[in-house]
């Protein structure tokens, strides 16, 4: 009975999922009803109210999804924190970049600031768990505050972004050396005393 509701909710999910990412091509996440995400999806608003509070709380689940593959493709044995940290940096400049219709159309809408509160505390929340995991394991003290740092790195990832989606001058390869280079520094000096 559980397998029949696990796999008709994953349907639910998947299917939300696609007609959210095609109607981001099409208008602002303003313009966006859950009425037309439900028409589109072939969902009911009775299905998609049982699962999720509102578009607000649908798009947390879909930038905590997207970040969790993000992080598995990420992972590789025996990594360090601070490889594993720069593979996901680069992971998730390919993904905003390939999926920038997301931003394109949202960048200067109402919600542009909510949106992206909501895409930097996905980001931050686990850092500050993975940095207290690590002073934890080491017995040592981060040199910084991890929530300042998590904040930054967060915050830091969005703008670089959102700066190169209007800078097409600078070269990606560029802006990925660049941002693993800052990564690299920003974690090295700040890790312990």
């Amino acid at each position: 009975m559980h397998e029949h509701l696990d796999l008709k909710r994953k349907k639910t999910y998947a299917a939300l999922l696609r007609a959210f990412e095609a109607l981001m091509k099409e208008k602002s996440f303003d313009e966006l009803t859950v009425h037309e995400l439900c028409q589109r999806a072939d969902v009911g608003r009775n299905t998609f109210y049982a699962h999720f509070e509102d578009k607000y709380a649908f798009f947390q689940y879909y930038i905590t999804l997207r970040k969790e593959q993000i992080e598995a493709v990420s992972a590789a044995p025996g990594d360090d924190f601070l490889a594993f940290r720069l593979r996901v940096v680069k992971e998730l400049f390919v993904y905003l970049r390939d999926n920038r219709f997301i931003w394109e159309k949202n960048i200067s809408s109402p919600s542009a600031w909510k949106l992206r509160d909501m895409m930097k505390d996905n980001v931050k929340a686990p850092l500050i768990e993975e940095l207290t995991k690590l002073e934890q394991q080491s017995g040592r003290r981060l040199a910084v505050s991890k929530n300042l740092l998590a904040s930054f790195y967060a915050s830091g990832i969005i703008e670089v972004f959102t700066e190169s989606l209007y800078n097409e001058r600078i070269p990606e390869q560029q802006v990925l050396e660049d941002l693993e280079r800052i990564c690299a520094l920003l974690f090295k000096d700040a890790l312990f005393e």
